[in-house]
């Protein structure tokens, strides 16, 4: 259950999801992006596909599941989000509590459950990431992004959440660049939170991704000899490789009785 994030928008987290699940399919491995972006959700726009059915419709209980997955010709498979909703928190308890129900027959179908998370620190953002085995914080060596990066932390923190934590510096332009503003958000999450982040990747700025997106098509597809086609790959590599052991069940249940618990909201300001 790998849930990618942001503290702020525009920083590659959609591309990021994007191009990492296409790249796990190209590996053998069973994945579904789950679109919990659920104000802006545009991963359908990046694979340039126009799924029938959404998230409303598993909310709503309309359809079997199976039904509302789209499967892609390369084998990836998507559950759409739903754009201008307020979200999970502002079910009633019931519905949102069948409906983790249902998610949770996902957890056995997959290898990879990748959870496009929105940008920011609202309640959704907290009850996935809080929930989730592994947390990518996608950031870029902009003070603004390594500030909203930081501030994610601590909150998918102070609210309990023990996720692995891998932060992902994007549009790098040099390396040492990329590896100053890490060390800064690495310092500061020690040091005030005694949060270790050991893992970091980096993505360069890559000329290519502009071109990829206004194809909507995968980077890693239409580019793979490119930096950033690179570095996704080996993110991919070194995420499967510290894949050891499946890992315990149940995170729907978990998202279910973190929105269950005090009201979430609590946690952002």
């Amino acid at each position: 259950m790998l849930a990618v994030a942001s503290g702020k928008g525009g920083v590659g987290k959609t591309n990021l999801v994007v191009n990492l699940a296409t790249t796990l399919v190209r590996q053998g491995q069973r994945v579904l992006i789950f679109d919990a972006d659920l104000g802006m959700a545009n991963v359908d726009v990046l694979l340039n596909i126009s799924p029938p059915h959404n998230l409303s419709h598993a909310i709503h209980g309309h359809m079997p599941l199976d039904e509302i997955i789209y499967r892609m010709p390369t084998g990836l498979q998507i559950l759409a989000g739903v754009n201008g909703t307020d979200g999970f928190a502002d079910l009633p308890e019931n519905q949102r509590l069948l409906l983790m129900q249902r998610l949770a027959y996902l957890e056995e179908q997959f290898d990879w459950l990748i959870i496009d998370c929105g940008a920011g620190v609202d309640s959704n953002v907290l009850g996935f990431t809080c929930s989730a085995d592994e947390v990518l914080v996608v950031c870029t060596p902009e003070p603004t992004a390594m500030m909203d990066a930081y501030g994610l932390l601590k909150l998918i923190h102070l609210r309990g959440g023990t996720p692995q934590f891998r932060l992902v510096m994007n549009m790098v332009e040099r390396p040492l660049e990329g590896q100053s503003a890490a060390g800064s958000i690495q310092d500061v999450s020690q040091k005030f939170l005694q949060l270790d982040v050991q893992k970091v990747h980096y993505i360069p700025r890559d000329s290519a991704l502009g071109q990829a997106v206004r194809r909507q098509t995968p980077l890693v597809e239409m580019f793979p000899g490119s930096p950033a086609s690179r570095a996704i790959r080996a993110i991919a590599s070194d995420l499967t490789s510290a894949k050891e052991k499946p890992r315990p069940l149940g995170f729907f249940q978990r998202v279910g009785e973190w929105f269950a618990g005090p009201d979430p909201s609590s946690a952002v300001g």
